[in-house]
């Protein structure tokens, strides 16, 4: 499973910055998410992806969320979590 099939699954999107003036630094994460070490445990964090290209950083992505909690609004009635796999695979090229 990749990334993008794990955006497929939850009906989640996953946004993609460019920030300037940063030698072409891409930011990748999923859209009102924070992770946690495990399910139940009482930190909420954000984690994210860097890269030098959009590829790049949802590789990072992928590899920062494998088998942490995903917590989506979490601060909201319509929050929702997930157990990210631990097989989540590599993208190729866009």
């Amino acid at each position: 499973m990749t990334l993008f099939d794990l955006a497929d699954v939850l009906g989640k999107d996953i946004i993609i910055r460019r920030y300037p003036n940063q030698k072409g630094r891409f930011v990748a994460e999923f859209d009102h998410c924070e992770t946690q070490e495990y399910k139940g445990s009482g930190v909420l964090r954000s984690d994210y992806g860097n890269g030098e290209s959009p590829i790049e950083a949802l590789n990072d992505y992928a590899s920062n969320i494998k088998g942490k909690n995903l917590v989506f609004n979490a601060m909201s009635e319509s929050r929702s979590e997930f157990v990210c796999p631990e097989t989540i695979t590599s993208l190729e090229e866009i």
